[in-house]
């Protein structure tokens, strides 16, 4: 699905969303679970591109579900993964492995979610990728401690990764997992509700169209008057809540 000119979202991918951005060459925002690497290059391949194409896989934040099918696709085709250093691991071979509490991606069994993910090159704070009119790195930590969001200001167009979700009757701060730093998260909302942008990609749930960023504030303002105890009572997965209808919809 094409949400805007060159931004597409695959939504047949599972666990985390992947977007694919289409300019001269093509960019991959995550990957999503293992298994999903022949569904990627069948939609790259079903809007008229290859695969030989993809240049460069950015990763949002080092949780397995993100990074699942990197190792699938840079058996197809040479490309670049690339993921802030701060949710990285040295493996003691000169090589920088992508990696959940030093375990996910770096273990060598096989194993789906234990394959080792290599990071080709490192995202940072203001990096700038030449992609539909300038790709911003943004490092947001918190959620993990290199957290990162991409910032396509010409497009008005923010990529979140799990900064907020938007899934059934919640809508807000993503779940605290183990690193998750909630004084650096706050920041790090805080600087992303300033931006000015009207398309919100999120890792988990639908797209926020049309004012995102007073969306995000909205956002924000409750979860900032909102108990720490309460703000993990709403960031639950939603199994062990009642299911309803989300507030914001993807129009």
């Amino acid at each position: 699905m094409e949400i805007a000119p060159g931004i597409h979202h695959i939504q047949k991918a599972k666990g985390s969303h992947v977007y694919l951005l289409v300019d001269d060459d093509l960019t991959l925002i995550d990957a999503g679970y293992p298994g999903n690497g022949n569904m990627i290059v069948e939609y790259i391949e079903g809007i008229g591109r290859r695969v030989e194409e993809l240049k460069r896989i950015l990763i949002t934040h080092s949780h397995p579900d993100h990074t699942g099918s990197v190792v699938e696709l840079t058996a197809l085709t040479p490309v670049q993964v690339m993921a802030h250093p701060a949710d990285t691991t040295p493996d003691g071979h000169g090589q920088n492995l992508v990696s959940y509490l030093n375990l996910f991606g770096a273990v060598p069994l096989p194993i789906p979610f234990l394959r080792r993910v290599v990071a080709d090159g490192f995202l940072e704070e203001g990096q700038v990728f030449p992609i539909l009119g300038g790709l911003r790195v943004m490092h947001t930590p918190g959620h993990t401690p290199g957290s990162v969001c991409f910032y396509l200001e010409s497009r008005k167009t923010i990529f979140l990764g799990d900064m907020v979700v938007n899934i059934g009757e919640y809508v807000g701060a993503s779940m605290p997992f183990p690193k998750t730093d909630m004084k650096l998260y706050e920041k790090s909302l805080r600087r992303i509700a300033d931006l000015d942008f009207d398309i919100a990609c999120l890792a988990h749930g639908q797209v926020f169209r049309g004012d995102a960023a007073q969306r995000i504030r909205t956002i924000l303002d409750g979860y900032l008057k909102a108990p720490i105890w309460l703000r993990m009572v709403r960031a639950m997965p939603r199994v062990f809540r009642p299911r309803r209808e989300s507030r914001f919809k993807e129009l």
